[in-house]
Parts: structure tokens; sequence; C-alpha cells
């Protein structure tokens, strides 16, 4: 996760942007896949967050902040390690 991290910490803000559009996008994918119920609401909570945090870096003037990064970090270790990869990708363009 620290390498995660790293690179949040390092990417600009649009990488950063689209790199959490893609984890939000492949919890969707994830979901999909699941036919448990308490599965895909643990999904859903991570796309909470992540949305959340989302909406916060829109804001060009609003810094992210070490907490904001640790949760985006946090809800990306959950991911398939495939679509964590995607997503990660998208932190360097």
């Amino acid at each position: 996760m620290n390498d995660i991290r790293e690179k949040l910490i390092a990417a600009t803000r649009p990488h950063l942007l689209e790199s959490v559009a893609t984890a939000i996008h492949s919890f969707t994918i994830m979901a999909r896949d699941s036919d448990r119920d308490d599965h895909r609401a643990k999904i859903n909570n991570c796309i909470h967050y992540l949305a959340g945090r989302m909406i916060g870096l829109c804001n060009p003037s609003r810094e992210a902040t070490d907490h904001d990064l640790d949760d985006i970090a946090d809800q990306f270790s959950l991911l398939y390690p495939s679509l964590r990869q995607r997503a990660v990708e998208r932190l360097q363009g």
C-alpha cells in the first residue's frame, strides 16, 4: 500500500481524479461479478468513500489531505489486483 500512497502523492490532480474514477468503475465491475449481497454492500461502501473523495478533489483550490490519500489508498487495496493495477497506472498518465 505504501507504493500506491507514494504514487498518489506524486500524481497530478488530473491523473489523481482519473485514477479515482477508474477505481470507482472497477468496483462496479467487481459488484457485477458478485452474487452475494454482503460483498456488494462492501463494494458499495468503497464506491461511496471514493466518490466522496473525488467530489472534494474536484475543487482545484482544495489540496488533497493525508486523510484523503490514506483513504484512497485503503480503497485501492480492496480492488482485485488487475483492476488495482489499471487504477494505479492512471496516476502516471
